[in-house]
């Protein structure tokens, strides 16, 4: 189970199937001030989720979802990974009651947005494991190997 929270205080719980259930009428109201729905149908949060979150039309959509470990666009997916945080408010989505919204910035900002490199040979993989570069030396200079994607 997840949480809907407005900063640091839950507001709802998101079930395993993507519906949600408001603790009270003041948190639909937080999502909707027109309001005061306590109950939201997976079809209903993603309606609000997609509202949050990167669009599928953004132009550079690959490159981002890259940044989040996904091949595919995932509204879903894309909102637990980057927490569903929105510059517009202070709605997130926890993993658990305790979770505060200044880490969870703080992480999503590091995990999403920092681009990361691996450990090993200070490479870079695509989420299907394809390496896209590589730093070595060859003919005694160093430089950075790339591979093609595709041929």
């Amino acid at each position: 189970m997840k949480y809907l929270k407005w900063k640091d205080d839950v507001i709802a719980e998101i079930n395993s199937n993507y519906s949600v259930d408001f603790l009270s009428e003041q948190g639909a109201l937080l999502t909707n001030p027109d309001s005061s729905v306590t109950h939201w149908s997976k079809e209903q949060f993603k309606v609000f989720l997609d509202d949050r979150i990167v669009s599928s039309q953004r132009r550079d959509i690959e490159k981002i979802l890259f940044q989040c470990g996904l091949n595919t666009y995932n509204t879903f997916r894309i909102a637990e990974i980057t927490k569903a945080i929105n510059a517009r408010d202070l709605l997130w989505i926890a993993d658990n009651t305790d979770d505060s919204f200044a880490d969870a910035v703080t992480d999503v900002f590091e995990s999403v947005f920092i681009k990361k490199i691996d450990m090993v040979d200070d490479s870079i993989n695509t989420p299907d494991g394809c390496n896209v570069k590589r730093y070595g030396v060859y003919n005694n200079k160093y430089g950075i190997y790339k591979n093609r994607l595709h041929p």
